[in-house]
């Protein structure tokens, strides 16, 4: 069976829970119900989009989060905001739904520096709306790409933007730092890779399976109560 293209979210249901992942991707038989923070989720994400891009003041809500929002408006250089980004199998960026895309991505926001000042830079956002982590796994596909897709870029300063404490969480990466970070994901695609050529999707018991995993037809689930 041929890999279905590996996102941020996909890979971490598969690494919490190889079954709960095939149920949810693969099989298709279970899928998540879209909860209040998911949808709030959503909101935040695009006031942001709308702000950054055409000036659409932010509710009420929102408006604390002008400040940061300014911030990144404020850096020099050309930004695209809600970009869908892919990679093929070798590293070279490609668009979502081409045959050989493997990876797939959505990035908030990304800003180049102008051409001209040395080093050239990238500023990469996640804007997360949950509880603040420190996993940067998705920043760092994140600078994966834009190394790929901006030979020119030699910097990246990455960022998670936490709304409900307003808090940023910050890494650099250089383009030295590549091999890291293809290395950081090597371990866990050949798993993911093996479970497909296998179709092996063993249960992997863990928090969610009190009441929050879809498949609720495990013998690990149990309900919330």
């Amino acid at each position: 069976m041929k890999p279905i293209p590996v996102t941020p979210t996909k890979m971490q249901d598969f690494k919490t829970c190889p079954s709960m992942f095939n149920a949810k991707h693969v099989a298709k038989t279970h899928k998540d119900v879209q909860g209040e923070a998911q949808i709030w989720g959503e909101q935040v994400h695009t006031h942001f989009e709308n702000y950054i891009n055409d000036g659409t003041d932010l509710p009420k809500e929102l408006q604390s989060h002008r400040k940061y929002l300014n911030v990144l408006l404020a850096k020099p250089g050309h930004f695209w905001c809600e970009q869908k980004i892919g990679l093929d199998t070798k590293g070279r960026p490609c668009t979502w739904f081409v045959p050989w895309v493997f990876w797939r991505g959505k990035m908030d926001f990304l800003k180049i520096s102008p051409e001209g000042i040395a080093p050239r830079t990238a500023t990469a956002v996640d804007y997360k709306t949950g509880k603040v982590k420190q996993d940067f796994s998705q920043l760092m596909w994140y600078a994966i790409w834009t190394f790929a897709a901006h030979q020119d870029v030699e910097l990246i300063n990455a960022q998670f933007y936490w709304t409900k404490t307003e808090e940023v969480s910050k890494q650099v990466y250089g383009r030295d730092d590549i091999p890291k970070l293809w290395n950081h994901f090597l371990p866990d695609l050949r798993q993911y890779k093996e479970a497909f050529t296998t179709d092996t999707w063993q249960p992997r018991p863990n928090g969610l399976c009190k009441g929050w995993c879809p498949k609720n037809d495990c013998p690990f689930w149990s309900s919330k109560r």
